[in-house]
């Protein structure tokens, strides 16, 4: 019964779980669900975990929620983004296909995001001169030495690489 089950998950959203799976693909039945509580979303339907506004509606409330999205939707840059702003734990959730520099240029600026250390990009772009620099002269006190460490050699060699970090990130005595 539609009514009883609307009763149930206005109190206790996870509830969701024991409805039909009629119920568990009705849209108003599955928001007002994860209003209550946004873990309801894993007990949506295949297809309503497809549905970017009922996701959202999820992550806005726990980003944790992206890993209960759809495959299609995981790859959505702009939601993986969404979610890594409310919560860094689901990076490693993160398809790697979406792991590239637009990703990284936009969850770089993201405060919440500081603690995703930049030895987690993929190797080529600690050898792109653009990001490296992008990263050493917008954000050089978050990421300290992290990118020099594991840059390639040709870009530790380059003189606008070491200029970067000399006068953004550490003192001249650190770089060899």
């Amino acid at each position: 019964d539609k009514e009883l089950v609307m009763i149930a998950i206005r109190q206790k959203g996870d509830l969701l779980r024991f409805a039909s799976e009629s119920l568990r693909n009705d849209r108003g039945i599955v928001t007002i669900a994860i209003k209550q509580t946004a873990y309801a979303l894993q007990y949506a339907s295949e297809e309503l975990r497809q549905d970017e506004d009922i996701v959202k509606c999820a992550i806005a409330q726990n980003g944790y929620m992206y890993m209960f999205a759809s495959e299609k939707l995981k790859l959505d840059l702009d939601l993986a983004v969404f979610a890594l702003g409310k919560d860094t734990s689901v990076f490693h959730h993160i398809p790697n296909a979406l792991k590239t520099e637009a990703f990284f240029r936009k969850i770089i600026p993201l405060a919440s995001c500081s603690n995703i250390s930049l030895l987690q990009c993929p190797p080529a772009l600690l050898d792109n001169k653009e990001f490296v620099l992008y990263v050493l002269e917008n954000y050089p006190r978050r990421y300290k030495l992290q990118p020099y460490e594991k840059i390639s050699q040709r870009l530790k060699s380059d003189k606008d690489v070491r200029l970067a970090v000399v006068e953004r990130v550490v003192p001249f005595k650190h770089i060899p």
